[in-house]
């Protein structure tokens, strides 16, 4: 198998090719915007994951290059496995570090974490999410993100795989993930960024009105929000692409701000 990266800048309308091929021998991928702005690639194989990342020499028209692909278990304090090989999520959250008080980026990554033959034959089993603290500064080659991470909560103990997450409404993550019985029965979990760090870290989240009163005085200052706010989303997972007069253009559709002040926000600024 081989990872390509398609990407649109015009909505879906049309596609182009991110690059070249970035993962020889990989499987079922998936990416994430590091902090500094380049594309992670995080694909399945057995014992680790396969790691890539893209750096842009021309973001505007979606030009640069790939670098060399690592094998995570190979790297150290890398994530490593037993020898199963199955699908997993990458997902970067705003974050606050408890014992500090460092607004911060952390980086989640799930994966089955058994051994074939201990409790089941191929290994699927064990479904654990790991985590890395993420620095903006920081231009990350393969290696240096592959580095370092540490083990998280254990969701699941039993047979388990495929998983994938994503912000909820009340702060919460999402995990759906396939569990026994019946080999790949469909499993939902709300998790707190506490349970999943052992508290080292928490979601960091501003209220509605803090947001706005920022926002507005944002645009009454520059004129173009964008350049301000590097990131929004809700917190309902909704992603916020780019601002237009009093609108947001999030998922596909367009929302006017007034209609989206019960929600809170997590908020990357730049």
């Amino acid at each position: 198998h081989v990872n390509f990266v398609l990407y649109s800048d015009n909505f879906g309308e049309t596609w182009n090719l991110l690059g070249g091929r970035c993962v020889n021998g990989g499987d079922e991928a998936k990416v994430e915007e590091l902090p500094n702005g380049t594309i992670i690639i995080s694909s399945r194989k057995g014992n680790g994951r396969y790691i890539n990342i893209f750096t842009f020499t021309d973001i505007a028209a979606g030009t640069g290059s790939w670098s060399s692909q690592v094998a995570s278990e190979t790297i150290t304090g890398g994530i490593s496995f037993g020898n199963n090989a199955c699908n997993g999520e990458i997902y970067k959250v705003k974050a606050i570090h408890n014992e500090t008080g460092r607004i911060c980026d952390v980086m989640l990554q799930s994966t089955p974490t058994g051994q074939r033959g201990d409790y089941t034959a191929d290994g699927r089993n064990d479904v654990t999410i790991f985590f890395k603290e993420m620095n903006y500064s920081t231009a990350y080659t393969p290696t240096t993100f592959a580095e370092n991470w540490t083990k998280g909560l254990v969701v699941s103990r039993v047979r388990s795989a495929y998983s994938t997450m994503d912000i909820q409404l009340d702060g919460k993550i999402a995990f759906f993930y396939e569990e026994d019985p019946e080999s790949y029965s469909m499993v939902y979990v709300p998790l707190s960024l506490e349970e999943i760090t052992a508290d080292a870290y928490s979601l960091y989240t501003v209220n509605s009105t803090s947001f706005f009163n920022r926002f507005t005085a944002c645009r009454r200052a520059t004129k173009t929000v964008h350049t301000n706010f590097k990131e929004i989303f809700c917190t309902s997972g909704i992603d916020i692409k780019y601002f237009t007069n009093n609108h947001i253009f999030c998922n596909f559709h367009f929302y006017h701000l007034s209609k989206l002040k019960n929600f809170s926000f997590v908020v990357n600024i730049n």
